[in-house]
């Protein structure tokens, strides 16, 4: 009794921590035309209610967006604007978004104001992966695939994304009031709140969100408080579903003792690439599935894809936790985001979907780093330094968490990672790794010799093969 009542007073001071760490969002309102047949876009919006960021800022909006005005609302008059070329979503990859500031002389002396007044228009490529696809599809994607559109926020930054671009924190995650309307559709969704059947609604949160926009022609379906948006699954699959989802949501919070707040939105949607393109990511609360026929939500169920498509939903999951509990930042942000994440996948996958194919991944991959010649966590200066991004959050990272569980125990390993999500900070850098590793062990337990073997040395590869292959 007495430990039950332990457990539930730290959930509590948890729950109560996480509150206190929420910072100050941006409100945003305004209106929002959508044409899922034209793929366009037209946005009237107010940024107000701004944090106080007292260096270098910038304003992300989506590179497909046509600028209209920017306005400075407290004196009714247009401002003049520039580009940061600096900025590493603007200048890399995909190009998704360019980050605009307000000169206030010729110096380029930047004001953030208080209240900016943003009126813009994109037009996209209308596509499915059935005719006349495009070549890709991705997470930061604006994708009209015929009979939607798919949006995310951080990536897309198709609605103003404020950026304190000393410290690298991102303000996506806004209140919000405001109306959608789409002529050609006949279901609304604004992530966090319920799907709408209309063709204009008003959307209005003061839980600060990502605003993930999934609007278009489907159905949906409430499962226990949990929505299927344009489900692929029969009602006795989406009750199945739901159970799984629920066991590993639990798992997690009986592990990490922080409850998993809130329930999930699962998005079911087809890309604009080719059939055989398929992907997930997750805007908490959704989760959305890009993929169609073996990549769709209901391959869960399919005898020789099944336990795969589990684990994959699985690290979207934990996602909440690395992401949504814990935002990062720095370099470090995709080491943590998702080699974090995956490992907790990995944990799911041993204990609830497949202890074999448990056993199976986690050899092959580290077989995989055989030839992998990187540099370890405390080297990681850049994304260059890691030697290929992809391989280095997505094998390397949880392979090398695997190991260090193996050598300081489970139970010291998800005290680490409860520390972590805890843990108050400004940067999640290198240092911020190592202080709460080094401060989640026991005096029992040698953490500085056991960071030096896995985080700081050049033979990391090594020491990970030697632990995982010996005893997996």
């Amino acid at each position: 009794m007495k430990k039950v009542l332990a457990i539930w007073i730290l959930v509590f001071l948890t729950t109560f921590i996480l509150n206190a760490q929420e910072n100050h969002s941006p409100t945003l309102t305004g209106n929002v035309q959508i044409s899922i047949t034209q793929g366009t876009i037209s946005c009237d919006f107010v940024l107000a209610d701004m944090p106080k960021i007292a260096g270098k800022y910038a304003v992300r909006i989506n590179s497909g967006m046509n600028i209209r005005h920017f306005k400075d609302l407290s004196t009714n008059t247009l401002l003049d604007f520039e580009i940061n070329k600096n900025d590493t979503l603007s200048s890399g990859g995909a190009r998704e978004s360019l980050a605009y500031y307000f000169p206030i002389d010729l110096n380029q002396n930047k004001l953030l104001k208080s209240q900016i007044g943003f009126r813009y228009t994109g037009m996209y490529p209308v596509a499915d992966s059935l005719s006349g696809y495009t070549v890709q599809d991705w997470r930061g994607n604006v994708a009209f695939n015929g009979y939607s559109i798919r949006t995310d926020g951080t990536q897309s930054s198709w609605y103003p994304v404020l950026v304190d671009m000393e410290t690298k924190k991102s303000y996506e995650e806004v209140k919000f009031d405001i109306t959608v309307s789409c002529e050609d559709c006949s279901t609304l969704y604004v992530n966090g709140l319920p799907p709408v059947k209309a063709r204009s609604a008003t959307f209005k949160s003061n839980i600060p969100r990502q605003l993930t926009i999934f609007c278009g022609n489907y159905e949906f379906a409430n499962v226990d408080g949990t929505l299927l948006l344009n489900p692929d699954m029969d009602g006795k699959q989406q009750e199945k579903f739901i159970k799984i989802i629920n066991s590993y949501k639990q798992y997690l919070e009986k592990k990490l003792f922080i409850p998993y707040k809130g329930n999930v939105t699962f998005i079911q949607t087809t890309p604009t690439a080719s059939k055989d393109h398929a992907f997930l990511f997750v805007t908490y609360p959704s989760i959305l599935n890009v993929g169609v026929g073996k990549y769709g939500l209901a391959s869960t169920f399919d005898h020789k894809h099944g336990d795969n498509s589990k684990a994959f939903i699985a690290h979207e999951l934990g996602h909440y936790y690395f992401g949504t509990v814990l935002p990062s930042n720095t370099v470090f942000a995709p080491i943590i985001n998702e080699g974090f994440t995956e490992f907790l996948s990995f944990k799911i996958k041993k204990s609830l979907i497949s202890d074999s194919l448990y056993q199976t991944d986690i050899k092959a991959k580290a077989n995989s780093l055989r030839s992998f010649k990187t540099n370890p966590l405390s080297k990681i200066k850049s994304e260059a330094d890691m030697k290929g991004r992809e391989f280095y959050v997505r094998i390397y990272v949880p392979v090398l968490l695997c190991a260090i569980e193996k050598e300081i125990g489970e139970k010291a390993m998800w005290n680490w990672l409860r520390t972590m999500l805890l843990e108050k900070t400004e940067l999640t850098d290198y240092a911020f790794l190592e202080r709460t590793f080094c401060k989640s062990l026991s005096k029992d337990k040698n953490a500085s010799q056991i960071a030096d073997k896995f985080f700081k040395s050049e033979d990391s590869v090594k020491y990970i093969m030697e632990t995982i292959l010996k005893n997996p």
